[in-house]
């Protein structure tokens, strides 16, 4: 005699849909997520950033930042914007943005890009 929890009129109950709407919508929104067009006009492209970077360096500092012998092989995305200027002292890495040298490695050196740490200087406003 009690009724069952898919009764309509209960507390707590969703208003009735009409069928295929609502898949609908989630595929529209899925679609404006994964569409390239949409996501990739708002932020600029990371290899122009670092390009505009590098050029802004001088010609000795940028071509220590373009050696490959003065970077990890490691697939860190940290590396893209910084570098060893001493590869003897593999704790100490320089920002190609503000030039920069947190000591500490790449972690500390990932915290001085994405500022808001305590324990290293920012890179401050030079990051679009």
């Amino acid at each position: 005699m009690s009724q069952s929890s898919s009764s309509s009129g209960g507390a707590g109950a969703l208003p009735p849909t009409p069928s295929g709407n609502a898949a609908a919508l989630v595929e529209v929104e899925v679609q404006e997520i994964s569409d390239p067009t949409v996501t990739g006009t708002s932020q600029p492209d990371i290899a122009s950033i670092i390009a505009k970077a590098l050029s802004k360096l001088e010609p000795d500092v940028r071509a220590q930042a373009e050696d490959p012998k003065r970077k990890a092989k490691s697939k860190d995305p940290g590396w893209k914007y910084g570098f060893w200027p001493d590869p003897a002292k593999k704790d100490q890495l320089q920002c190609i943005f503000c030039g920069k040298r947190p000591h500490g490695g790449i972690i500390r050196f990932k915290m001085h890009l994405a500022g808001g740490y305590s324990v290293v200087e920012n890179v401050g406003l030079h990051l679009p």
